[in-house]
């Protein structure tokens, strides 16, 4: 028996065989369709975290998707003006890697 024969023996024919592929390819779509609901709900929070950090404060409440005057002036903020954020990051760092 050929390798032609064997592979054609062990698929299944006719409407089997379309029934099959059928059901194959909905499964392949649904999975893609579910990859991409996990990539939507993985990237969304980032981009409104990056977004919401980019606007100036009267500015954060707005039903803009992309803001209207985009500033890094909320980074100066947290940076200059002595923010316990720094000082508490700068901190769990050292703890975390020189601990």
């Amino acid at each position: 028996m050929s390798a032609t024969a064997s592979t054609a023996a062990a698929r299944p024919a006719g409407e089997a065989g379309r029934a099959a592929r059928r059901r194959r390819k909905r499964g392949e779509a649904a999975a893609l369709a579910f990859a991409v609901l996990v990539v939507l709900w993985t990237v969304l929070p980032i981009y409104n975290m990056v977004m919401v950090s980019l606007e100036s404060h009267s500015d954060v409440f707005t039903d803009s998707v992309w803001p209207p005057h985009p500033s890094l002036e909320s980074f100066w903020v947290v940076i200059t003006q002595g923010y316990w954020y720094l000082e508490y990051f700068w901190h769990q760092f050292y703890l975390e890697y020189f601990w």
